[in-house]
Parts: C-alpha cells; sequence; structure tokens
C-alpha cells in the first residue's frame, strides 16, 4: 500500500499529533465546563472523574507541545524554507493559526482555567513523543519496503538517515526540557493567583490524604469554554 497525504501519510506530521490533541483538549474542557454550570453540586467533590484526569492530562501534555511546535517551525523549518525560496510555504494563515494561535489559545486557557503541573507527570509527554516517533517510524518504514519516496516532513526523520535513533531520542529529551519549562509557568501561576485562607486549608487538607488528587481550583468553572 502507498503512503501519501490523503492516508496515513497525513499524519506523519507531527503538527496533526498536536492540532489533534489541541481539539480534544478544548472539547473535553467546554463539555466540563456546561456540565459544572448545569450542575453546581459537581465542583464540590475533590474525586476526579476519569474524564477529567483525561483532561488534565491532555493539558500538560498539549501545553509543552504547542511550544515546541511553535519554535520549530518558525526557528527551524520558515528559515529554511525562506531559504529554498517558498517562505509562503510555512507563512501563510493556515500555519499561523496552527503554528502560532494555538500557543495563545493554550495559554490563555490555562491562565483562566484551575489546573497546575505535577512534575511527575513528564512521562505522560515522554509518551506521547514516543508514541509519534514509533508511528513515524513504522511509516518511514512501510514506504521504504513498498520502494516509495519517505518524503519526510522532517528530513532527519527517515530510516535512510543514520543518526534517525538519535534524533529520536533527542526529540524526547526536548519534550521533556519543554514540560519543565511549562511547570514553570504552572509554579508562576500559583504565585500570580495567591490561594485564601479556606482553600490553603482545603489544599492541606487534600494533600494529607493520599488518595485525592488536587486537580482543579475552580474544578473547570469557566475554563475552556
Amino acid at each position: 500500500k502507498e503512503y501519501g497525504v490523503d492516508g496515513l501519510g497525513m499524519y506523519r506530521a507531527y503538527t496533526i499529533w498536536n492540532w489533534i490533541l489541541l481539539m480534544s483538549y478544548f472539547g473535553i474542557g467546554s463539555y466540563l465546563s456546561i456540565r459544572n454550570q448545569i450542575d453546581p453540586e459537581v465542583s464540590k467533590r475533590h474525586r476526579l472523574t476519569k474524564l477529567e484526569r483525561v483532561h488534565w492530562i491532555l493539558m500538560e501534555v498539549e501545553l509543552p507541545s504547542t511550544i515546541l511546535v511553535f519554535l520549530v517551525v518558525w526557528l527551524v523549518l520558515f528559515p529554511s524554507a525562506k531559504a529554498a525560496g517558498c517562505p509562503e510555504c510555512v507563512a501563510n494563515f493556515n500555519s499561523y493559526m496552527v503554528h502560532g494561535a494555538n500557543v495563545a489559545f493554550m495559554y490563555t486557557d490555562f491562565f483562566l482555567n484551575g489546573l497546575r503541573f505535577k512534575l511527575e507527570h513528564y512521562y505522560y509527554i515522554i509518551g506521547w513523543g514516543g508514541l509519534y516517533a514509533f508511528f513515524h517510524g513504522l511509516l518511514m518504514l512501510g514506504e521504504d519496503l513498498a520502494d516509495n519516496p519517505h518524503c519526510p516532513v522532517y528530513g532527519f526523520m527517515t530510516v535512510a538517515s543514520p543518526g534517525l535513533i538519535l534524533w529520536l531520542l533527542g526529540l524526547i529529551f526536548v519534550m521533556s526540557v519543554f514540560y519543565v519549562v511549562a511547570y514553570g509557568t504552572s509554579l508562576l501561576k500559583n504565585r500570580c493567583e495567591p490561594m485564601s485562607a479556606g482553600e490553603d486549608d482545603e489544599k492541606e487538607e487534600l494533600d494529607n490524604n493520599p488518595d485525592v488528587e488536587l486537580y482543579a481550583k475552580e474544578n473547570h468553572e469557566g475554563a475552556s469554554l
């Protein structure tokens, strides 16, 4: 089977993976926000539902991913396209939306909602990056076995590259670095949003209970609308 941009090949770009994750995050977040507005009693409980946990994890993966995509596109891919005489290949409306506006959307939502990063959750973004690398590797291998051109979005991510494994490991490492950057943003958010005395007592009670996670100060109220 030939992999083209109309088949599995369309998922060769990490941007597509990132955009799917972004839409999933805002879709789930909007549902949770509307649910809490309809039933305010939901926000009074401390235990998370499975869907709330998924939404939390999506945020922890998506926020650093948008930063990574933004920097790679505009600091690496755009200069390359410009040097090749085709700056419009990168600098166009669709690119501005999926490689720029997504960062603004994510950070606006992040500072409006009550979600926080947990440093020990870094393995989620490593797993996400590893899953993408695994899929991309299988796609390139399939094209190689079918004698089709690889047409990789990223020239270093091809089975013909002798340093492929190092590049993939480097990609996962960079994702971890940007997770730490996003975690630092979360710490800054905590400083900008000091908790009241009652909220401090609630947080202490939750921290002393190993069966409970402090998920969101507002439990999605006003987030991801």
